[in-house]
């Protein structure tokens, strides 16, 4: 049976339709997910990145010097929903809705079609990786297998269904590497451009490609205009700040305003430290090891890296580990020894999530003993993250003993969050749980957190303000993307074979080859 879609296309569609499938469709958890949206549905009607339309309650971030309010994130971040904001505009246009007239079925459905594009991104960033294995000399089948890992293996699935901006950073990354090692650097630099606009932080995880290009002379001038790139978007960030708040290194935190951090002398609010050396061990403890945060639990691909056969593979170009561990190490270091080390409300090392796929890259030639092992944890771990609400029981707690995501620190230090991250926080058996009792729910808002039940949900909660259609069709054609996809990888790797492949060569061009 011929090949039906380019393989690329294929795991793009495979995963953009399992995304789909399984998104949540809210942005209205925390600060991180609406506040964007907000963003984006300011720069969509008024063309400013303002987010006054914010209640007072639930606002996080500062007012300007123009009197509008900001939320404290890059300004790219709204520019990647954008796109999918305009499809749900259509939609609703053609339903008839208003904001006037049907005020819950219009946001409601609106930001659940917003909330689709980082299952986009995140379908891009798989298939990003696909193609950096195939460019390092990995046959399809091996490339099939690698992206495989990244997109059921690892806790990109749940960031794929939620509305947090680190998808969106996989991809840019995962990308910008895809360009470069094709020999395109003018697309790369534009890549990283992007990623560090999303998010400023972001940028650190370039390091592993940047110290890839200065190994290898030929590519040292690459790697310039990569900095060059990755400087322009400070200066971008530099320029909002100051346009907002009068200071180009001020990002709109208001840290001294929430009440989370250790008082000074006289009570008085002190100003927070984020980043501390005296953090990192509990940073890196909590970030390898413990069973809520661990790198190798939620990723457990990357523990193949072990393996020394794996780096006798590419013995004579260990260049490929700077490129796919440098952002990590880099990754590791300035988060664990951040004062949010564990990313706040999330699933876990969310972090690390931008880099983390980088790490796969080895595998497009070595060995791949133990992956059948780390693809079934990893995608037990992925599907649990993707299917129930992991923000239920990630809450404060006064008793240090009990089983809290966060305790009180009382006597925390000035300038030291008082909220401690609980390093034995073990979600596993509530998260089991209620994925089985999800499964045999029978109302949609007790159900599983897919894109299905929840526009039922919303049906049932607007009283039928859109058709039953609308609840049907757009399940159903992620299903379709998701068998469109599937189809055609089939027919291009009848079999299933993850022994050392000699003809693993092809593919190979850019600086590669």
């Amino acid at each position: 049976m011929a090949r039906r879609l380019p393989l690329p296309l294929a795991v793009f569609f495979t995963f953009q339709g399992l995304f789909a499938c399984c998104a949540s469709g809210r942005v209205d958890r925390v600060a991180d997910e609406f506040e964007v949206y907000l963003q984006v549905e300011s720069l969509w009607e008024r063309g400013t990145l303002a987010i006054d339309q914010v209640p007072d309650a639930v606002f996080f971030g500062a007012t300007g010097n123009d009197g509008h309010r900001y939320a404290p994130y890059g300004p790219g971040a709204a520019f990647t929903a954008l796109g999918h904001h305009a499809l749900g505009r259509a939609l609703v246009g053609a339903l008839g809705l208003t904001r006037a007239r049907d005020p819950v079925a219009f946001t409601e459905l609106l930001a659940l079609v917003t909330s689709l594009s980082t299952s986009t991104w995140a379908a891009l960033a798989v298939a990003g990786l696909f193609v950096c294995v195939r460019a390092l000399g990995g046959s399809e089948r091996r490339a099939l297998a690698v992206s495989g890992l990244l997109g059921l293996g690892s806790f990109l699935w749940p960031y794929g269904t939620c509305f947090y901006s680190e998808a969106v950073a996989a991809a840019c990354l995962l990308w910008a590497t895809a360009w470069h090692l094709r020999g395109r650097p003018w697309f790369a630099a534009g890549a990283l451009c992007a990623l560090a606009l999303v998010k400023a932080t972001h940028a650190c995880m370039a390091a592993g490609l940047l110290g890839a290009a200065l190994c290898l002379p030929s590519q040292r001038r690459c790697a310039l205009g990569y900095a060059a790139a990755i400087g322009a978007a400070a200066c971008v960030h530099a320029g909002y700040n100051w346009t907002r708040f009068g200071d180009a290194f001020d990002f709109g935190y208001r840290w001294t305003e929430s009440g989370l951090f250790g008082l000074g002398a006289g009570g008085a609010p002190a100003q927070p430290r984020p980043f501390a050396l005296a953090r990192l061990p509990t940073g890196l403890l909590g970030l390898l090891l413990s069973p809520g945060k661990s790198l190798l639990l939620f990723a457990p691909g990357l523990a193949l890296l072990a393996d020394p056969a794996r780096w006798r593979a590419w013995r004579g170009a260990r260049w490929v580990y700077i490129l796919a561990l440098g952002g990590l190490v880099v990754g590791l270091g300035f988060f664990g020894s951040y004062f949010f080390w564990e990313g706040g409300y999330a699933f876990g090392p969310r972090h690390l999530l931008p880099a983390a796929p980088l790490g796969l890259l080895p595998l497009a030639r070595a060995p791949l003993r133990g992956y059948r092992v780390a693809l079934g944890l990893g995608c037990a771990v992925a599907l649990l993250g993707a299917s129930t609400p992991f923000l239920e029981d990630q809450s404060l707690g006064e008793d240090r003993s009990r089983e809290v995501y966060y305790w009180v620190d009382h006597d925390a230090a000035p300038g030291v969050p008082k909220n401690r991250y609980r390093l034995a926080y073990l979600p596993w058996g509530r998260a089991a749980a209620r994925f089985a009792s999800g499964l045999s729910a029978t109302e949609p808002e007790d159900g599983l957190t897919w894109l299905a039940p929840r526009l039922r949900a919303l049906q049932a909660a607007t009283r039928g303000a859109y058709p039953a259609w609308v609840a049907f069709s757009l399940p159903a054609m992620a299903w379709v993307l998701l068998a469109l996809g599937g189809s055609s990888i089939a027919c291009a790797r009848p079999k299933s074979n993850l022994t050392p492949d000699p003809s693993d060569s092809g593919g190979a061009g850019g600086i590669v080859s």
